[in-house]
């Protein structure tokens, strides 16, 4: 799909984004490292006051996408995606930020579809060893085919995936993919679509590499 773009002033956006919320001085944020998809930083939400985000915007340059929703902390919520016309470096991942999404509150209307819960092998290939992480992704789709096409789009849509040496396996069973509850266990990882970023799950890789290295040292 396309994405469309429409071109605001300073001050139309801020007229916006008081329009959305009324009255309010600061708002939460999800970052993006794809200016068209909120694949978003694994640092999740963060608070920029108004001030802020229109400074930003402006010296950076603009222009508004059509993305105006986006599920964050478990709901689905209005937002205004606002695509960077120069990236700048985020303190404190220094990746390049294409994107932000400015959110609202969450969406009355049910989400059209059904939702599907995928397990999902995450491999991670070293230089003499690989290792895996089994976790669940929750997609919402009108029927499983759409559900499956979603999270290829996802997977395509990550940079530097291949550089990152991590592939992500669907788990089958007799030919077809395993679907999981969709009611989360304690003990079980799970992602839904929208919050899946390769960050995130490198930097569960990363926390397993720090573990071995614990115990190696011990």
């Amino acid at each position: 799909m396309k994405m469309i773009y429409k071109t605001l002033t300073v001050s139309e956006l801020k007229g916006n984004l008081e329009s959305m919320l009324p009255e309010k001085k600061e708002f939460e944020i999800e970052f993006s490292m794809d200016g068209n998809s909120p694949a978003t930083l694994y640092t999740g939400v963060e608070v920029m006051s108004l001030d802020n985000i229109l400074e930003l915007v402006e010296q950076q340059g603009f222009k508004v996408n059509d993305i105006d929703g986006l599920y964050s902390g478990g709901a689905t919520r209005k937002c205004i995606g606002i695509t960077l016309n120069k990236p700048f470096i985020h303190d404190k991942t220094k990746e390049s930020i294409e994107a932000l999404f400015i959110l609202g509150d969450a969406y009355d209307r049910k989400i059209k579809g059904v939702l599907y819960s995928f397990l999902i092998r995450v491999e991670k290939t070293y230089s003499n060893f690989s290792r895996s992480i089994d976790c669940s992704i929750d997609v919402v789709a009108e029927n499983i085919e759409t559900a499956k096409s979603y999270f290829f789009e996802k997977i395509d849509s990550f940079k530097h995936l291949s550089k990152a040496n991590i592939t992500f396996i669907p788990v089958t069973y007799d030919g077809e993919w395993v679907e999981m509850e969709t009611e989360e266990d304690d003990d079980e990882i799970r992602f839904q679509i929208e919050d899946l970023t390769l960050e995130r799950i490198d930097k569960m890789f990363l926390t397993l590499e720090k573990i071995d290295g614990i115990f190696k040292d011990q």
